[in-house]
């Protein structure tokens, strides 16, 4: 049974006195740090990230791979990929073995430790 319009905005005031009321207040006003982009620290975590894909992509272009599923994964890692995005790819491509999100993320730390990068959260 669909609220009409005044049912639907008086629930929707309800719930946003009771957020004020508990501290929270309306969350779809709050701004969104990452669009900024015009603090200090917004910069600093772009600069770290930009650094951190850069150091991934020179040493997945240098490093002779003997896994060829850890060349691949790494190489779309660096390309600024997510894990799971990762892991979708490969199973478009037909990998055999398990490639969950899991996995990618082990494999991705075992170069990190290996080449010496360090990855603080982003």
């Amino acid at each position: 049974m669909p609220l009409n319009q005044n049912k639907l905005k008086m629930l929707q005031d309800r719930w946003e006195a009771r957020l004020a009321k508990e501290g929270l207040g309306p969350a779809r006003r709050s701004p969104n740090p990452y669009q900024s982009g015009t603090t200090g620290h917004d910069k600093i975590t772009r600069q770290a990230k930009v650094q951190y894909y850069q150091m991934l992509s020179s040493h997945t272009a240098r490093y002779a791979f003997n896994k060829p599923l850890d060349s691949v994964v790494m190489q779309l890692v660096a390309e600024g990929n997510s894990y799971v995005e990762v892991s979708k790819e490969l199973k478009s491509l037909n990998y055999r073995r398990r490639t969950t999100a899991r996995t990618i993320s082990k494999i991705v730390k075992h170069y990190e430790k290996l080449w010496g990068i360090v990855r603080r959260a982003m």
